[in-house]
């Protein structure tokens, strides 16, 4: 929460780390202000920093959310959901990496899906995995956080986002 600084980490290990594989982060948000620069989840010390980020899910104060991710010495790429967020709202959240197509991909309440094309692959750092926060100086999320998945070599496609989504209501994630 942003206004006391609160989010929760676990260092790195193998089942986190990423590379040049499909993966997926999802979860359901509900956002409790808009006032600034929200981190939902994040691998790596900043979503800003294309040495140390693997993958990230975090909101800006135009009220979009992004999946961006990053590579060493090639920078970062970032898919963006630009319409407008709420407050008091749960969205279901998912960002993606394809590592066959090059893409990277988010998408809100199984709605259309927004991709980029990215060619170089995920960083492997040793930066922890965190919700609510990157570790940079006052991104901390003002809002709730639930439901979160992290899938390794594996990412839902549009039919399956739609039944995650389930018209808003969710399904228990097996």
């Amino acid at each position: 929460e942003s206004l006391n600084s609160e989010w929760l980490s676990h260092t790195d290990n193998a089942t986190l780390s990423s590379g040049d594989i499909d993966l997926m982060v999802r979860c359901w948000v509900k956002f409790e202000s808009l006032s600034n620069t929200g981190i939902l989840i994040c691998k790596g010390t900043s979503v800003s920093d294309s040495d140390n980020l693997e993958y990230g899910l975090y909101a800006d104060a135009s009220n979009n959310i992004h999946f961006r991710v990053a590579k060493t010495l090639l920078g970062v790429a970032t898919a963006t959901w630009s319409a407008t967020v709420s407050t008091g709202v749960w969205y279901l959240v998912h960002g993606w990496h394809d590592s066959v197509n090059n893409l990277i991909g988010i998408a809100v309440n199984a709605g259309t899906a927004v991709t980029t094309s990215w060619l170089f692959g995920i960083n492997d750092t040793a930066g922890e995995f965190r919700l609510g926060d990157d570790g940079s100086a006052g991104r901390y999320l003002d809002g709730l956080l639930d439901d979160v998945v992290y899938m390794k070599n594996y990412f839902l496609d549009d039919t399956e986002r739609t039944e995650d989504y389930n018209g808003g209501v969710g399904v228990a994630f097996a």
